[in-house]
Parts: structure tokens; sequence; C-alpha cells
């Protein structure tokens, strides 16, 4: 009889109604690459190029890869050093882009003249409201970081948090 009452139930679902619907949305993630090393800069230098990988996409492709239809979109990057020096005041302007094998370089990141260095972090603003998704679903990216300004004449590193928010969704139909 149990059995019988459950396809019964079954069959009276409303189509067109999903069993389950699931929408999340993240607020703020952070990709992090620890102790990024910046050589020392020639007297008088006034900008610096440091470029590294993201290899370890795999947490993000978790979530994204339930929805499609996920929209990414970046808020800020962050800097903190971690030795050589003790803050970014030296930071006039910074830029954060990134490009991966089949998409062209994007600037997702920048500030010029309103570079927010506090302590020993600098944070920089997101400079593009598109959705990034296409850039995370490789299997890495390439991260280029350029500063302006007095550069350090000693060797430094910093760890970098490139933060995003993300929304996606999850169906299962009947």
């Amino acid at each position: 009889m149990i059995k019988y009452s459950a396809l019964v139930g079954l069959a009276l679902l409303p189509t067109g109604c999903p069993l389950l619907d699931v929408e999340t949305q993240v607020q703020e993630a952070c990709l992090t690459y620890k102790n990024v090393m910046v050589d020392p800069a020639p007297a008088g230098q006034t900008d610096v190029h440091q470029m590294f990988a993201f290899d370890d996409l795999g947490p993000v492709h978790s979530l994204l890869s339930l929805d499609d239809g996920a929209t990414v979109h970046f808020v800020s990057a962050k800097t903190t050093a971690v030795s050589g020096i003790t803050d970014f005041s030296f930071v006039q302007a910074a830029d954060v882009s990134m490009s991966s094998e089949t998409l062209p370089v994007l600037v997702v990141y920048n500030c010029s003249g309103d570079c927010v260095s506090a302590d020993d972090t600098l944070s920089i603003p997101t400079s593009v409201q598109d959705n990034a998704l296409d850039y995370l679903k490789g299997d890495s990216i390439m991260v280029d970081m350029s500063f302006t300004g007095q550069m350090p004449t000693t060797a430094w590193s910093m760890n970098v948090d490139m933060c995003f928010d993300a929304q996606a969704g999850y169906t299962v139909d009947p």
C-alpha cells in the first residue's frame, strides 16, 4: 500500500515545478597566491611588473560546475607585505590583469592616486563588472601585477588575494 501511495504522489507532482531549486551567493571568496617574490629595483626605478600563475582552480570549478548560468564578478585585490617591506606607501598606482591561454588580457583591478594602503596591506578595487567566469573555467590564469611609485631597492615579497563574488544555482527537475 505504501509503494502505491508513493507512486501516486509522484505522479501527481505538477509538471514544470522542480523537485529541488537551490541558489547560492558567495559574498566574497579569494584566490590566494603566497610569497610572490619581487626583485630589488635599481635606484630611481618607478615601476615594477610581477607575473605568476594561479594553477589550482579546482575549488572554483567545483562551485561553478553546478550551474551553466553562474556569474562571477571580481571585487578587489589585496596585497600583504610579507618580507623586505612593511607597507605599500610607495605605491602611487597599481594594475592587476589576468589572461588565459584562450582569452585576452583583462585589467581587473586598478588604482591611480587613490590606492588604499593600510598597515601592511594594499587594497586595489575592481575596474570591471563583466562576468569573469570564462577566465576561471580554465586550468590556470596568468596574473600580471604592475606597481608605479618609488620602488624599494631591496628584495621583497607579498601575498596576493584576488577576491570575487559569485552566484550559482542548481535545479533538479522531476
